[in-house]
C-alpha cells in the first residue's frame, strides 16, 4: 500500500488553458516475497529438473513524479508525465502522455 504525497495547483495560462502542474512522492512497502523460486522438467525428461527464480528487485521502492496537465475546454486535454522508481538494486524510469477528447 503506497505512502506519500502528491502537490498540484492551477496555473491560468493565455486562451482560457489551464495548466495544472503536479508534483508527487510515494513509498511502497511490499509484503510479499522478496523472489520465487521454482523447479519443472519436461514430461520425457522427468528425472532432469530445471529452475527458474524471478528477479529480486527488493521489498520496498520509492517512487518520485511530475506531471503536467493542459486543459483547453471541457472536452480536449492533455497530459504528460514523468515517473522515477527507485528499488533495493534497481531503478524504472517511465514517461508517459495522455490525449483525452470528449464528445
Amino acid at each position: 500500500m503506497p505512502l506519500g504525497a502528491k502537490i498540484a495547483r492551477d496555473i491560468f495560462g493565455a486562451k482560457g488553458i489551464v495548466w495544472p502542474p503536479e508534483a508527487r512522492a510515494f513509498y511502497t512497502r511490499e509484503f510479499a516475497d522478496a523472489s520465487v523460486r521454482t523447479s519443472t522438467a519436461f514430461a520425457n525428461a522427468a528425472s532432469v529438473p530445471f529452475y527458474a527464480e524471478s528477479g529480486n528487485y527488493g521489498r520496498n521502492s520509492g517512487r518520485f513524479g511530475v506531471g503536467l496537465n493542459a486543459s483547453v475546454s471541457q472536452n480536449v486535454t492533455s497530459r504528460i508525465d514523468y515517473d522515477y522508481k527507485v528499488y533495493d538494486h534497481t531503478t524504472v524510469s517511465e514517461f508517459g502522455g495522455t490525449l483525452a477528447v470528449r464528445w
